[in-house]
């Protein structure tokens, strides 16, 4: 299935990850400055989401979807910077889109798509709104009933955006891309296979 945003993504991948690179060592130098003058007193929070995670070939047209659960935990260092660990897993049947291929269309792929990933979360916060990066590694596998895996660990990167309803709850929406280059785990060896996550989630701060 053609996804305009990977499709573009796609072919602009390495200058993309300068530039996020280049913005984490901007923000890294903005929170080295500012440490004094910025609240120290880090806390912990853990947070659950859903949303929408899809692998597409961008050669065969294939794709599996599906609407996942998000766990997230993380340490909110200060202001500027947090530490994020997700994991997001299928609660339900993928559904599966032949594209181009002679396979047959399955509506319900018995399997199971995750991925688990840790990442650097530098933001900038105006009031109760803050707007974040997430740069970072993981892993994302698909497995099936017949006990195979295919599984990809990558760098992973992301950009979001997040509201506070009172001191401890937090509400957030962001996108996640989770893959990006030739094949997945030996197959579509010459296709570019991408892995996307849009998310909606709840953080609480203890």
């Amino acid at each position: 299935m053609y996804n305009p945003i990977t499709s573009v993504l796609g072919k602009n991948i390495k200058p993309l990850n300068t530039i996020l690179i280049s913005l984490f060592m901007l923000t890294f130098s903005l929170v080295a400055d500012d440490l004094q003058k910025t609240d120290q007193n880090g806390y912990f929070y853990f947070g659950l989401g859903s949303g929408w995670m899809s692998l597409n070939n961008d050669l065969t047209e294939e794709s599996f979807k599906t609407y996942p659960l998000l766990i997230v935990g993380g340490y909110q260092i200060n202001n500027y910077i947090a530490i994020e660990g997700r994991h997001t897993r299928s609660v339900l049947d993928i559904k599966y889109d032949k594209g181009t291929t002679n396979n047959a269309n399955n509506s319900d792929y018995r399997a199971t798509f995750k991925n688990s990933a840790l990442y650097l979360k530098p933001m900038y916060t105006i009031n109760t709104y803050s707007a974040y990066l997430l740069l970072g590694y993981g892993e994302v596998a698909l497995n099936d009933i017949k006990g195979s895996k295919r599984a990809e660990k990558s760098f992973q990167w992301g950009v979001g955006a997040s509201f506070k309803f009172t001191d401890r709850v937090s509400f957030f929406i962001d996108y996640s891309n989770l893959y990006n280059a030739k094949g997945f785990d030996g197959r579509a060896k010459k296709a570019s296979v991408d892995v996307d996550f849009v998310a909606v989630g709840v953080n609480y701060a203890f």
